[in-house]
């Protein structure tokens, strides 16, 4: 008798996918940024303002964005930031910079939702015994992401253009993330939980405090903030820089 897939296979197979796409995202400014500055006249230094804009967007979420996830749900939020990221791409036609860096903010809120969303998720369908797996291969995507990002772009701008390569990532992020659209009635689904109070500012602003109350109140999880700060920073800059020196001075 055929066994029944196992009831984590869904979750995991649709967060990796959805982790996948946000770190793609995340991906096409420093990758496609070249090749739109050169068009605008900008100076390549720019594109640095740009994956800052981005970086600046994931944070906001998620300092602000743990009540809206619980709210709406870790599969649901992380789609549709993924949709906005998507749309947003079709601000960077419109040659101003104060529009572009709009954008990059945007777009900076499918990854800093990615994984706060899909941990929630992946925390409730994971068995005990497999989360630790579980869990990784829900971060793998973020590599795989990056490598879709710098393979692929760099192709396409190649063939046609720019604006070419922006169209081909909006419809590659648009039509996995539509079509998972109706799973997050089921992996979204709490039962046991009471109905959500209606909005309440005073209580979201409370929420948004609660990450940072938390941090100073507790020596030895600031430290562990501030050593992944220090991480994170650098990496965010030595992707932007490496991808941009490839282009600007070796003419790859």
């Amino acid at each position: 008798m055929k066994q029944p897939p196992p009831s984590w296979l869904v979750p995991v197979v649709t967060i990796f996918t959805l982790q996948t796409l946000a770190s793609f995202m995340s991906r096409v400014i420093p990758v496609a940024g070249p090749a739109m500055a050169g068009e605008y006249g900008w100076d390549s230094s720019t594109i640095g303002y740009l994956n800052a804009s981005n970086s600046l967007g994931g944070a906001l979420i998620l300092v602000v964005g743990a009540p809206i996830i619980r709210r709406v749900g870790g599969t649901r939020s992380l789609q549709a930031t993924l949709v906005a990221g998507a749309i947003s791409l079709l601000m960077f036609f419109y040659p101003s910079l104060a529009v572009v860096l709009l954008a990059c903010f945007i777009m900076g809120s499918s990854p800093g939702a990615a994984n706060p969303a899909g941990s929630e998720v992946l925390q409730r369908f994971s068995p005990p015994g497999k989360r630790n797996l579980l869990f990784s291969i829900k971060q793998a995507g973020v590599p795989l992401g990056g490598m879709i990002a710098g393979l692929l772009l760099p192709f396409i701008i190649t063939l046609s253009n720019w604006r070419f390569a922006l169209i081909a990532c909006m419809v590659l992020v648009l039509i996995p993330t539509l079509f998972s659209w109706r799973l997050s009635e089921h992996l979204d689904r709490r039962p046991q939980e009471p109905a959500l109070s209606r909005f309440s500012l005073r209580e979201s602003l409370k929420h948004c405090r609660e990450p940072l109350v938390s941090i100073t109140h507790n020596r030895s999880l600031l430290r562990i903030s501030i050593v992944g700060a220090l991480f994170a920073i650098p990496q965010s800059c030595w992707f932007t820089f490496t991808a941009v020196y490839l282009v600007d001075r070796l003419d790859y």
